[in-house]
């Protein structure tokens, strides 16, 4: 999920583009609304995150899990939208887990993907989802700005009790045009500090992205 504006393009009226950009304000400022996003990705406003100008955050966060010792292995995609990310992935990744609010997105994702063994997509708000098997990555992949300020260090915290005791990180990804990026960032490193940092860019738009891996040993820091 990103807060980004769809280009606007031949098929988008005026009054589309309006709609469109106040559901992702009031989402970001007001209330993460299930209906909102379920409308949005029924009327196509979300497209533009399968775009290439969309695709350095992806790579950057590929990048990230496949240098982990021994390749990371299973990942919690949160607010996985229609599953991008997948494509990204290394193939140390045998196990997938992509959560979204949304439930129209869970279903392009189920239609895409179409449930290969290792993968699957559970329509939740992250703050109910439960796994019996803890994973050796959490992704926040355009997504953590979405909660209310005050919510992110418990948001982090759950995160965390997610994570296999070992090897475990956390992966955080802001747009460098969200109006909440440095309240967030702020917030974030209270809670933990980076092992590794990178930019993401489109030579082609100038869209950038900083994306942040955390690991267990650093996420005590500033409690």
């Amino acid at each position: 999920m990103t807060p980004s504006a769809k280009q606007p393009g031949h098929s988008e009226s005026l009054g589309q583009a309006l709609r469109r950009t106040t559901g992702s304000f009031l989402n970001l400022f007001w209330r993460n609304d299930k209906r909102r996003w379920d409308r949005g990705y029924v009327q196509g406003h979300w497209s533009f995150l399968d775009s290439k100008q969309q695709s350095p955050r992806h790579r950057v966060i590929g990048r990230m899990l496949s240098v982990r010792e021994g390749g990371a292995t299973s990942v919690l995609d949160v607010g996985c939208g229609t599953g991008v990310l997948l494509s990204y992935l290394p193939a140390t990744v045998t196990r997938y887990v992509g959560l979204d609010l949304s439930s129209e997105a869970i279903r392009l994702c189920r239609d895409r993907d179409d449930v290969r063994p290792g993968r699957s997509f559970v329509a939740t708000p992250f703050e109910r989802y439960t796994s019996p098997t803890p994973f050796q990555v959490v992704v926040f992949n355009e997504m953590l700005y979405y909660y209310p300020l005050r919510r992110i260090p418990d948001v982090l915290e759950r995160a965390r009790a997610l994570l296999a005791p070992s090897r475990g990180a956390i992966i955080v990804s802001i747009h460098a045009r969200c109006p909440k990026r440095r309240a967030v960032w702020r917030r974030v490193h209270t809670r933990m500090t980076p092992a590794q940092h990178a930019e993401a860019t489109d030579p082609e738009t100038g869209m950038s992205w900083r994306v942040e891996l955390y690991e267990p040993g650093g996420a005590a820091e500033g409690r």
